[in-house]
């Protein structure tokens, strides 16, 4: 079992049934219910939909490690990880949550304040150094990018 557990909006429960989704649909700007109810049953395979393996919500919490989540509230998944705070609290699981208002799904990967701010957070809940640890990520992924794109041909 890891020490800690970090979650970026993390999508719970892939069958969609939350309620709480519904008011949220016309905020979320990048997620649409319909999309992932289809993705969610290609995900599953042929495993019940509502199984813990493929929607964690459903599962068992106690005894789990310390759990960090971020979310947005301009995000289907708003609904569900504010479920799976109250689960986690009642099962006695540490649960150290974080709502930033008017952000969308996984908002701490844009080069925004708000998501600097999440990822200096979680270097210092991992160990790293602030200044280092996501800048090398980014910078890692933008010359992989880089690389492909100057393989690629000119276009006219």
């Amino acid at each position: 079992q890891p020490a800690r557990t970090i979650l970026l909006s993390p999508w719970l429960d892939i069958t969609m049934e939350n309620p709480g989704i519904t008011n949220l649909e016309r905020k979320d700007p990048m997620l649409l219910k319909n999309h992932l109810i289809v993705m969610g049953k290609a995900w599953a395979g042929g495993m019940d939909p509502h199984d813990y393996r493929v929607s964690p919500i459903n599962g068992p919490l106690k005894g789990l490690a310390p759990i960090t989540l971020y979310v947005g509230t301009h995000e289907l998944f708003l609904a569900d990880a504010r479920k799976l705070r109250i689960r986690a609290l009642a099962q006695g699981v540490s649960f150290d949550y974080h709502e930033f208002p008017k952000m969308n799904h996984v908002f701490p990967v844009f080069p925004i304040p708000e998501a600097r701010k999440v990822r200096r957070q979680i270097e210092w809940l991992i160990g790293g150094r602030p200044e280092n640890f996501f800048e090398r990520i980014f910078r890692n992924i933008r010359l992989g990018f880089e690389k492909r794109l100057n393989r690629l041909p000119l276009q006219d």
